[in-house]
C-alpha cells in the first residue's frame, strides 16, 4: 500500500489510463495499417511460389517465409512504426495542453514535474500496447502462412520484434524530449516531417555510400548514423546467421534521448504556460 502511495507521488493512474483511452482510434488505426502491409507481405511470398519463372523459384527456394518476412521489414514499414512513436510521444505531452494550458492545469490538480512522469509513462503503455499487438497477430499470421509448422526460427522472430520496440522506443523519447521544451501547439507535422526526412536521407545516404563503398570502404559507416540500423539482418536473410544488434546508431540516438528527457524534465517545470 505504501509503496502505491509512493508511486502516485510521481504519477497519475487515472491520467494515464484516460491517455490510453484518447489514443485508442489511432493505436487502432495504426495497428491495422501495419498489419495490412504485414499480411500482403506474406501474401506476396505465396504468389512468387506459384509463378513458374526460373530467377523467382530460385529466389523463393532460397528463402523461407521467415526470412521473407523480414525482408518485408525495409525502412518504409520500419518508418510507419516511427511515425506512430513520433506522434503518439508528442501527443502524450501536448495534445490536451494545446487547448488551454493554463485552463489544464487548473482542471487537473497535478503539478508538471508530475505531469512530465505521468503522460511519459502514458506513452511508454501506448506503445507497448502497439508493440505486443502487432507482434502477437503478426506470429499468428507467419504461423498460418507456414500451415503452423513453425519451421522458422521462433526465436529469431521475437528478436526481430524486441529491436523494433527498441528503435520505436528511443526515437519516441527523443520525441518526447523535444515536446517537452518546444514552443507552440503544433506536434503533428512536426512527428511526420521528422520521420520523412529522416527516411528520405537514409535512402539517400544508402545509395551513396553503396555507389562510393569500391573507392571508399569506410564510407559505409555512415549508415551507422540512421535508426534503422539498430539491427542487422543480413546473415538472417542470406540463411548464414543471426540478427545483431550495431550499437553505434544504439548510442547516437539513446544519448540524445536521455540527455533531452533529463533537460526536458527541468525545463518542462518551468515552461511558459502561453507557450506550451
Amino acid at each position: 500500500m505504501e509503496n502505491i502511495k509512493k508511486s502516485n507521488k510521481y504519477i497519475n493512474p487515472s491520467l494515464i489510463s484516460g491517455t490510453i483511452k484518447q489514443s485508442k482510434v489511432f493505436l487502432i488505426v495504426w495497428t491495422v495499417v501495419i498489419l495490412v502491409f504485414i499480411l500482403l507481405n506474406l501474401g506476396t511470398y505465396l504468389i512468387l511460389q506459384n509463378i513458374d519463372l526460373d530467377e523467382v523459384q530460385q529466389l523463393i527456394s532460397n528463402t523461407n517465409i521467415f526470412q521473407f518476412y523480414v525482408l518485408g521489414y525495409d525502412s518504409d514499414t520500419l518508418t510507419l512504426g516511427l511515425v506512430f512513436s513520433s506522434i503518439v510521444a508528442m501527443a502524450a505531452l501536448l495534445k490536451d495542453e494545446s487547448k488551454n494550458t493554463t485552463e489544464f492545469l487548473f482542471s487537473h490538480p497535478i503539478s508538471r514535474k508530475k505531469m512530465f512522469l505521468t503522460k511519459m509513462l502514458s506513452f511508454l503503455s501506448i506503445l507497448f500496447i502497439f508493440s505486443l499487438v502487432i507482434m502477437g497477430a503478426s506470429f499468428l499470421m507467419l504461423a498460418a502462412f507456414d500451415n503452423f509448422d513453425f519451421d522458422f526460427n521462433v526465436g529469431q522472430y521475437f528478436v526481430l520484434h524486441g529491436g523494433m520496440f527498441l528503435m520505436n522506443l528511443i526515437f519516441g523519447l527523443l520525441m518526447y524530449g523535444i515536446a517537452s521544451i518546444k514552443k507552440g501547439k503544433n506536434y503533428f507535422a512536426i512527428s511526420i516531417m521528422t520521420c520523412i526526412v529522416l527516411y528520405f536521407v537514409s535512402m539517400l545516404t544508402l545509395f551513396l555510400t553503396a555507389a562510393l563503398a569500391p573507392k571508399f570502404s569506410w564510407i559505409t559507416n555512415l549508415n551507422h548514423l540512421f535508426i534503422f540500423n539498430i539491427m542487422d539482418t543480413s546473415k538472417l536473410v542470406a540463411g548464414i546467421g543471426d540478427i545483431t544488434f550495431n550499437w553505434q546508431p544504439i548510442i547516437i540516438w539513446a544519448v540524445p534521448a536521455i540527455a533531452l528527457n533529463v533537460w526536458g524534465y527541468f525545463r518542462y517545470q518551468k515552461k511558459d504556460l502561453n507557450c506550451a
